[in-house]
């Protein structure tokens, strides 16, 4: 979904095509947004359109909107308040604040706080005020553990072996999981570098709305999971939207071999 919005984005055909595109990027990424929240934060994006950057910019927004709002709507009509999409954000920012979790997940507990707030929103609610009362006691703890989470975010990739590993069972020490860990962490590695690289040759081009599609939405994976938790299956969802700028990294290498032999 979100490959499909850059591509509705970018098209380079007539107005017309581009107001359209825009429009279109907007349900894709409203769609992602259902799937996943911090999805919509790429709607901004939609300024390093082609052509008239605010009327692309507004049109995304009312693509999203008009995908979102109905279920918005819905959370509003049969839960105990309204809430745009999800209502984990509170939660997750909550374990986001806690050392115990070094950057990951750890369960929130009743001693946490909101002990006697039931339904989900008002929870949810409840968990943000308790987090950012946690945040505003000890800035500087949340700071570092937001490097914490950064790293077990985009440093590595564990998680899809693991859970061939755990479905197998098959220990964590045995030589197979380990050795593909490596050979994911050095595939994800080769792509955010030929990626970097690519960037660079399409910004350079002097028409750098794919790179800055890239680089924007890598920077909302960033700060989501910088500020909220972090996990390496979380850096997943940029690995399709990387691929193109990438491929342009890849095939510029190639290309000055094949020139210089």
């Amino acid at each position: 979904l979100l490959v499909l919005a850059v591509a509705c984005a970018l098209v380079p055909e007539s107005p017309r095509a581009r107001a359209l595109g825009a429009l279109f990027a907007g349900v894709s990424l409203g769609l992602a947004t259902l799937v996943r929240p911090p999805s919509i934060l790429w709607t901004p994006l939609a300024g390093l359109a082609r052509g008239d950057r605010l009327r692309a910019l507004a049109l995304c927004a009312l693509g999203v909107a008009l995908t979102v709002l109905p279920w918005t709507a819905r959370n509003c009509r049969v839960m105990d308040g309204c809430a745009l999409v999800s209502t984990n954000g509170g939660s997750n920012l909550l374990i986001g604040t806690f050392p115990d979790a070094r950057g990951g997940y750890r369960r929130p507990t009743v001693e946490d706080g909101c002990r006697d707030v039931a339904g989900e929103v008002h929870r949810d609610r409840c968990w943000s005020r308790v987090a950012l009362a946690r945040i505003g006691e000890n800035p500087a703890q949340w700071l570092a553990l937001g490097a914490r989470k950064f790293a077990v975010t985009f440093l590595g990739e564990h998680d899809p072996v693991s859970y061939v590993r755990s479905s197998r069972a098959v220990s964590a020490r045995h030589p197979l999981p380990v050795f593909a860990t490596l050979v994911c962490t050095v595939a994800w590695w080769a792509l955010a570098v030929f990626a970097w690289r690519g960037g660079r040759l399409l910004m350079a081009s002097g028409d750098p709305s794919l790179a800055g599609w890239t680089l924007g939405g890598a920077l909302t994976v960033v700060l989501t999971h910088v500020t909220f938790l972090g996990a390496d299956r979380y850096h997943l969802v940029l690995v399709p939207t990387l691929c193109p700028a990438a491929a342009v990294g890849l095939g510029e290498l190639l290309a000055r071999r094949g020139r210089a032999a």
